[in-house]
């Protein structure tokens, strides 16, 4: 007695049917990445970054001073240079201390360095922030002044944040 069985019949996809749908994946996958914008993503993110910086340089400058001054103190090293010399900006750190900061038609000119760290940290900041972007604990790539008797802060380096990352950076300056 001789077994026989069934014949099946094996299909699968040919190769034709498989660039085609590698070709349809493909095309979706660059309708996403398009879609989504990562440089327009990344730019709005590290701007994010650097009004929570500006913020946070303000606060502490603010807190710092009130306390040394309610204390019956002067206020000492960078921070005394900001009062003495109200309406001047200043970069914070002690390097590349001239340059210009801003954005393009918000740039403001600066007179000099000032590092405030010592006065600041770590009582009312853990560290004096530094974009990310190119900036160090030498050059912040930020900028402070005390104007009308409130400390503002600003990025020296914001990034456009338009479609693709084009368009005129934001201003980013914080004052109070």
């Amino acid at each position: 007695m001789k077994l026989s069985f069934p014949q099946s019949s094996k299909r699968g996809f040919t190769l034709i049917e498989l660039i085609i749908v590698i070709a349809i994946i493909a095309i979706i996958v660059a309708a996403v990445f398009v879609a989504i914008d990562p440089v327009r993503r990344l730019n709005t993110s590290r701007n994010s970054t650097r009004r929570t910086d500006v913020t946070a340089i303000v606060q502490a400058l603010q807190l710092y001073t009130t306390d040394t001054l309610a204390a019956g103190n002067s206020l000492a090293g960078g921070v005394a240079t900001l009062n003495s010399n109200a309406n001047n900006w200043y970069r914070l750190g002690s390097a590349n201390c001239t340059a210009a900061c801003g954005p393009t038609g918000n740039t403001v000119t600066v007179t000099n360095c000032v590092d405030v760290s010592g006065q600041l940290v770590p009582n009312y900041i853990k560290a004096v922030p530094f974009d990310k972007a190119g900036g160090s604990a030498t050059d912040t790539r930020y900028a402070v002044r005390l104007t009308s008797g409130a400390y503002e802060a600003k990025a020296c380096n914001p990034q456009a944040e338009g479609a693709g990352g084009s368009g005129t950076p934001p201003d980013i300056t914080i004052s109070r």
